[in-house]
């Protein structure tokens, strides 16, 4: 997807300007992000710089021109606060939107997350590239449940649910190289 046109799902790796020296994007998102594609979705990736040297009111044009239906963030402790940030900023901008946490901070502290943060719609816990696809599966194409997502975590009126944790990955062969 390319801005000004509508997509499936948006990806975000907000970071610190710290670690910027070290790496610019998550590996993990781009092979999300890869086996999104593969799956018949419309995926758009952005990195941390673009991110922190933004100012709002770009931000806010770029995100809304993708007008994504899902906004997956990568979870780190030290970019926690920055998630938060912007996800409540697209529940502004979008509130139809849903925001979906993964990465080392959502497995972790994902219900805790999803507990505290009304902006966050979902974290996932583990490994995320099957169960993102069986997530967009069924909040765009409306296919299957939630219920039965691998390391799925999610909210129900009166708790925070977390599915049984995925199992490995049992033929690595089986995850497309990143695009």
């Amino acid at each position: 997807g390319r801005p000004g046109r509508g997509i499936d799902i948006l990806l975000l790796h907000p970071d610190c300007p710290q670690n910027l020296g070290r790496f610019r994007f998550s590996l993990g998102l781009l092979y999300i992000a890869t086996v999104l594609d593969r799956a018949g979705f419309t995926v758009r990736c952005v990195g941390a710089e673009p991110l922190l040297f933004e100012d709002a009111d770009a931000m806010e044009a770029g995100i809304r021109s993708f007008s994504p239906k899902i906004v997956g963030f990568y979870t780190l402790a030290d970019n926690i606060y920055s998630v938060r940030a912007i996800a409540k900023k697209i529940k502004k901008w979008l509130p139809d939107t849903i925001t979906v946490l993964g990465g080392p901070q959502a497995t972790v502290l994902g219900k805790q997350l999803l507990h505290d943060e009304p902006a966050f719609d979902y974290a996932v816990a583990g490994e995320g590239e099957l169960p993102a696809v069986q997530l967009a599966r069924a909040l765009i194409k409306k296919e299957g449940g939630i219920e039965k997502i691998p390391g799925l975590i999610y909210r129900k009126p009166d708790n925070v649910i977390m599915n049984d944790p995925p199992p490995p990955i049992p033929d690595l062969d089986i995850i497309p190289f990143p695009d």
